[in-house]
């Protein structure tokens, strides 16, 4: 499958669309990521392909060649854009989500990417979890809108309840990297803690490390490799902790 001489094999993972495998380069040490795709054909499985390259993506954070069949027209109008359109101005939410996923990933214009995201918006206001997701890394990223944390959290926070894999990975992978929780979701938190703690003067301390266990996993529960893998890590990493 490789040469050996040239690269070594660190990792591999398999999803329910792709192939993937980490390398590192023998002569310079370079550690890069492979990922062989093919999409499927309905387009409601589609949005499981992309969260599922958004996880191993994030799992790996390596520079990465994506490479394969993705079954995605370049165009809406190839293929009934007319009635999504309809269907997300009347108020459907997995329209809306729909329409605003091919509009960020079919052309480059900057009008184009105002589209998607007034339609991302509109699914978001109506807590569909796909959009939800795709808004927070929108925020996270600071792609077409300015960069902002505590929304990026926000809308993992409440993608993550509606149990989708994808925004508790990315949830919990920022807690641990020490983002700071926005006090709405704080707040939330504490009311859902024990009565003894909501009685306290003191509001409840949240351990960063346990919230983020929760969100593993959630996407555990829901089927996420990576909810498992992440698991795992934390588990080795509390054994070394007492060992030492």
């Amino acid at each position: 499958m490789f040469d050996k001489r040239v690269v070594e094999r660190l990792e591999d993972c398999e999803g329910d669309f792709f192939v993937a495998c980490s390398f590192v380069s023998i002569e310079d040490g370079f550690q890069w990521a492979f990922v062989g795709v093919y999409g499927p054909n309905l387009d409601v499985e589609r949005r499981s392909m992309w969260e599922e390259l958004a996880g191993i993506l994030k799992w790996w954070e390596l520079p990465s060649c994506l490479a394969g069949d993705f079954n995605v027209s370049r165009f809406p109008s190839e293929r009934g854009a007319a009635l999504l359109v309809e269907a997300a101005d009347m108020g459907d939410p997995d329209a809306q989500y729909e329409l605003g996923c091919r509009l960020r990933v079919e052309n480059n214009h900057v009008q184009s990417d105002q589209q998607a995201f007034y339609y991302l918006e509109k699914a978001v206001d109506q807590l569909h979890p796909g959009a939800l997701y795709l808004l927070g890394a929108v925020y996270l990223t600071g792609d077409c809108v300015r960069k902002d944390i505590a929304s990026a959290l926000w809308c993992f926070h409440r993608a993550s309840e509606k149990g989708h894999s994808g925004a508790a990975i990315a949830y919990g992978s920022l807690l641990l990297r020490g983002a700071q929780v926005p006090e709405s979701l704080m707040k939330f938190g504490s009311r859902s803690s024990s009565a003894k703690a909501r009685n306290s003067a003191e509001s409840p301390v949240m351990d960063p490390v346990e919230m983020a266990k929760k969100q593993f996993q959630i996407a555990a529960t829901a089927g996420c490799d990576l909810g498992l893998k992440w698991l795992d890590r934390l588990e080795e990493e509390e054994k070394r902790l007492l060992a030492g």
